[in-house]
């Protein structure tokens, strides 16, 4: 579906003026080249090592692409263990087929997307806030304590920034110029996307908080984008619709991790309220704080990772707080609304309305 979009003739061409591009600039294309390749090299060395502990999560995820390999597991557009799509499981298997059964290659993949998220970081960055921007982005992003971490994990949630930037990043190049090939390539990401871990679901909702602000603060973008946006909505649907068709028969495994974690239809905020005799107002609002103030207050508590510090060090969450300032002053620009709705859809949904923020 993708290819039916790109103009074949013109390839040639195109790809000698991208080439013609990168040697004009080529002393930040070398960087950027160099930065990715670190952030792949400070996740993949000593996979079998570190973390020395082969989480639970992972070797479940583990087991599960065992069992494909083994034909136990032959449905790549249904759900699995504790409701995860298998599509995933079925990548997982590749590097264990190719190299053995062993913790670095069950936790290949993880290097390689974050590769994939440091370039895709980069040219979002870039093109919605300018080379330095980007360039310091890239570069804390490579060396980031919390990054490097789940990077080197084999469960789906790493791919979550991977997903995200890719569609932003390539739905806004495809409006501003008008880009079929860009568009049909954010909506064929967009309709993978559920096909990984359960945060991926917010992407769409930040693309339409997104495109609603772009469409209020600009009277025409309708009339010149709304071809555009069926087209990325149309591949989205063809790239994600064997698992929709599956949740559509078992709508119960697509909310299931929110039945389960989610404060209220677990029953977590009722429990809570009997037994500390607190309003439902008081405890949605500390578990509001603990999300807003996880990078720069609270330490993040679970097992996972347990650094015993906040998400940011002392310095780094200065810049974020004057960062997220300087955008909640700007929002009226499409590029910082769209970080505050961002930021803001990931704090409510992924943090104040589970049970762990």
């Amino acid at each position: 579906v993708v290819a039916a979009f790109v103009d074949w003739p013109s390839l040639p061409s195109s790809l000698r003026r991208g080439w013609a591009g990168l040697r004009r600039h080529s002393f930040e294309a070398s960087l950027v080249g160099a930065l990715v390749v670190a952030t792949f090299l400070l996740r993949v060395i000593n996979l079998e090592g570190i973390p020395f502990v082969l989480g639970g999560d992972e070797a479940s995820m583990g087991l599960e692409a065992v069992r494909t390999m083994e034909g136990q597991l032959n449905n790549p557009f249904a759900t699995g263990w504790l409701s995860h799509p298998t599509f995933y499981f079925f990548l997982l298997s590749i590097p264990l087929r190719l190299f053995g059964r062993s913790t670095s290659a069950l936790r290949l993949l993880s290097p390689f997307c974050s590769a994939g998220i440091a370039l895709l970081l980069y040219l979002f960055a870039r093109r919605l806030y300018g080379r330095w921007i980007a360039l310091l982005a890239l570069i804390y992003f490579s060396a980031y304590h919390f990054a490097i971490h789940y990077g080197r994990l084999a469960m789906n949630n790493i791919w979550d920034p991977f997903f995200a930037l890719g569609v932003l990043y390539f739905l806004v190049r495809g409006l501003e110029e008008k880009r079929l090939g860009s568009l049909a390539i954010a909506g064929a990401l967009g309709g993978l996307c559920i096909y990984f871990y359960m945060g991926t679901r917010l992407i769409p909702f930040i693309v339409l908080a997104y495109l609603a602000h772009w469409a209020l603060s600009e009277r025409d973008f309708l009339r010149d984008h709304l071809v555009h946006l069926l087209i990325v909505g149309m591949v989205a649907v063809v790239a994600g619709l064997p698992l929709l068709v599956f949740w559509s028969r078992h709508p119960q495994d697509m909310m299931a991790r929110w039945n389960w974690l989610g404060i209220f239809p677990s029953g977590w905020v009722k429990q809570t309220q009997a037994s500390t005799g607190r309003s439902v107002f008081s405890i949605v609002f500390e578990q509001f704080l603990k999300s807003v103030l996880a990078y720069n207050y609270y330490p993040d508590p679970t097992f996972w990772y347990h650094p015993q510090i906040p998400l940011l060090q002392f310095i780094p969450s200065i810049f974020f707080v004057f960062g997220l300032t300087y955008a909640l002053w700007q929002w009226r620009k499409r590029e910082y609304f769209l970080l505050v709705a961002w930021y803001l859809l990931v704090m409510i949904f992924g943090g104040m309305l589970l049970e762990n923020p």
